[in-house]
């Protein structure tokens, strides 16, 4: 696991999942490298699960030095609740390696079940459990889901293929003239008093 260490990316089911996987036998290390707000209950959680064997702490890891952790895995686990898109998710795309991860807003739109990655439903931590646990058993799965999920950053994602797509927005948008009819539908006056409070991004900023 590589990114904010909060439970709304699922780190602490991660770690439910991770003792489910021991119960039965797996041997496995689950390196969670990166800091946030739950950090401590997470290495809490470990030490009450007495899975300190079993999972480790990386800490804050450079941006330069991000390569590397995720070089050194066999497979990268995104079991959050929800992304705006996953950065992270990506990154292990383009490393080469298989991919679990909740079936959620943000990740559905980086990944296909069962080709460039493994779903399992928010919050369903023995669903997590087994599709780890299908990874690491099935080397043939391994393969595939990798060679997959890096051939599509190849196809979508590298950088001269999104530059090319910009450039064509630009160019397209240079093209026509300004749509100006929709400048009178926001009057940036009311704009806070009008604004839907309950939306979820303004409560929570975080997800963007």
């Amino acid at each position: 696991y590589h990114g904010r260490v909060d439970r709304r990316k699922g780190v602490l089911e991660l770690i439910e999942a991770v003792e489910l996987l021991v119960g039965k036998g797996s041997e496995l290390l689950l390196t969670i490298s990166g800091i946030g707000p739950d950090s401590i209950p997470a290495q809490e959680l470990v030490a009450e699960k007495g899975l300190k064997g079993s999972i480790q702490f990386s800490g804050y890891v450079d941006y330069h030095e991000v390569p590397a952790v995720y070089r050194k895995a066999d497979l990268f686990v995104s079991p959050t609740w929800s992304e705006g898109f996953s950065n992270t998710i990506l990154e292990a795309m383009a490393s080469g390696l298989p991919i679990v991860a909740s079936r959620s807003i943000g990740v559905v739109d980086c990944l296909v079940d069962e080709d460039t990655g493994l779903f399992h439903e928010v919050h369903d931590v023995p669903e997590l459990a087994a599709q780890i646990e299908r990874i690491l058993t099935d080397a043939a799965l391994r393969e595939r889901l990798a060679t997959n999920a890096l051939a599509e950053i190849e196809l979508k994602y590298k950088w001269p293929v999104v530059a090319g797509q910009i450039i064509k927005r630009l160019e397209a948008t240079l093209a026509k003239a300004p749509d100006n009819s929709w400048t009178e539908l926001r009057d940036p006056a009311t704009t806070v008093e009008i604004a839907d409070t309950n939306c979820r991004f303004r409560q929570s900023p975080h997800l963007l």
